[in-house]
């Protein structure tokens, strides 16, 4: 019986550890309420200042007076948001998945 109990102890444990180191949040992200606040138009800075960071580049491109450049920001809890500047000016947005 002492065995039984100890080995449901130690199963709750190593459960509970479990379910605490496998957080799916990631808080510097992007939230849904974040990416509907972002408007065509806005400033790469001021994107920032909404959503906290850049996220992650994924290309860069340069032509003779232009630059385009694409983010694509995961989500706080699940999805990413992937976002497109043209000269440093919010021209596209896309998201798939945000909470």
């Amino acid at each position: 019986m002492v065995k039984k109990v100890l080995w449901f102890c130690l199963t709750l444990i190593m459960a509970l550890l479990f379910v605490s180191c496998t957080n799916n949040s990631y808080p510097d992200g992007i939230s849904k309420a974040e990416y509907n606040k972002l408007e065509l138009g806005m400033t790469l800075w001021t994107v920032r200042d909404i959503v906290g960071s850049y996220g992650d580049q994924v290309s860069e491109k340069k032509s003779q007076n232009k630059t385009i450049i694409v983010y694509d920001i995961k989500g706080e809890f699940a999805g990413n948001a992937t976002l497109t500047f043209e000269d440093y000016e919010l021209i596209a947005k896309e998201q798939s998945g945000l909470e």
